[in-house]
């Protein structure tokens, strides 16, 4: 054979072969592709899908966590100034810290004062209670219900105190080494 009709032929085969390779490529590897490319963008689309639902399902377990955080804060500001005078409340936490203190109490009076009119609507107003407490024990017993009454879970505020040897009646009735302290304390609350 001679060498250009190798060449002729060598041709021809590779024609023949680049047609085939288009042929198989059209009817073959090409719409395979368009199919991979669909399946491609519905997973990206799926996995974008995905991920900005696991941001708002994580955004929405945020906000229900400081949900019950703040319903908890609610509930100890509650604690700390109700929303009303609750005075039978406050003079037993007060009969609780004496007990604590091993203080008596010989008197006391309640004086709710009045709201003042608050301009904002949106702020609830503060009421306060004065209360004038006598109670006798000894100094430790004492310091220890003056310090008692000012960290006591509602909030309240001593005004004045006066410390004295007892006199009178409750010098007659409590033992030697024992003062009487008379407390002015006012107590909180809101509206």
């Amino acid at each position: 054979m001679k060498p250009s009709t190798k060449r002729i032929l060598s041709i021809a085969f590779s024609a023949t072969f680049l047609i085939a390779a288009l042929v198989v490529y059209g009817t073959f590897i090409s719409p395979e592709m368009a199919t991979l490319n669909d399946v491609r963008s519905e997973v990206a689309s799926k996995q974008n899908f995905y991920t900005t639902q696991k941001n708002a399902v994580s955004q929405v377990q945020d906000l229900i966590a400081k949900f019950q955080n703040s319903a908890s804060l609610q509930k100890t500001v509650s604690l700390i100034i109700p929303d009303n005078p609750n005075i039978t409340d406050a003079l037993n936490q007060l009969n609780v810290v004496a007990r604590n203190n091993q203080v008596q109490i010989f008197s006391l009076s309640v004086k709710p004062t009045e709201l003042q009119s608050e301009t904002q609507v949106l702020v609830k107003r503060v009421g306060v209670l004065s209360v004038i407490i006598s109670a006798t024990g000894s100094y430790e017993g004492l310091k220890g219900f003056l310090q008692s009454v000012e960290t006591n879970v509602r909030l309240a505020n001593v005004q004045s105190f006066e410390l004295s040897p007892p006199q009178g009646l409750e010098a007659q009735q409590v033992s030697q080494g024992s003062y009487t302290m008379k407390l002015n304390v006012d107590i909180y609350y809101q509206e």
